[in-house]
């Protein structure tokens, strides 16, 4: 195994800030496009959002399989904490964007930090064209690449939950199958 990532820092596109990276087996697969946007009405500058208290970004990569061919879109990002219209309108470019590239006809996986509840209108936005892991049953079948949920957030210090999953993984069909596989009791996570 070869592991390479793609990506740039929010505070200037390249080495600064915060990365929303995406790790990948580079002897397993290629990258066939690459590329960071900001979760803002500037997506191509360096540029803080609607209500954001900070820049905030979605690195995405197109990745081909080397063995079958088989192809697969996967977004990161991290939505702002503090701006509600922020989140909201971060779902729809995100989405915009995802249509634009892809048109939804490939696999198009989209992880992060939505810093969310389920029931939100964030939440609800993606959902309307990408489904919750946590609710269906998949796997990109392809070598080892294996997708799985989020574990939930619990408050420092606390066993309570304080969040049924703010960090997510969905998916655009026709991705099938599920690993329920757990660790210490938690499911196996992108951010475990």
């Amino acid at each position: 195994m070869k592991y390479d990532y793609i990506g740039v820092g929010r505070d200037d596109g390249k080495s600064k800030g915060e990365f929303c990276a995406i790790y990948y087996d580079s002897s397993e697969y290629n990258l066939l496009k690459q590329s960071t946007f900001w979760l803002s009405s500037n997506p191509l500058e360096v540029s803080v959002g609607w209500d954001a208290a900070l820049e905030r970004i979605c690195t995405y990569g197109y990745f081909e399989h080397k063995n079958s061919d088989k192809r697969i879109w996967v977004f990161n990002t991290h939505f702002d904490h503090i701006g509600r219209i922020s989140r909201e309108e971060s779902s729809k470019l995100i989405l915009d964007q995802i249509s634009k590239l892809n048109g939804f006809s490939d696999p198009t996986v989209v992880m992060g930090d939505f810093n969310d509840l389920p029931n939100s209108l964030t939440i609800q936005t993606l959902n309307k064209k990408l489904d919750d892991a946590m609710k269906i049953n998949f796997s990109f079948t392809v070598s080892s690449m294996t997708l799985l949920p989020a574990k939930p957030i619990t408050a420092p210090g606390s066993a309570k939950c304080i969040s049924p999953s703010i960090a997510k993984l969905a998916v655009t069909p026709p991705v099938v199958g599920f690993d329920k596989r757990t660790i210490y009791g938690r499911h196996l996570s992108f951010n475990f």
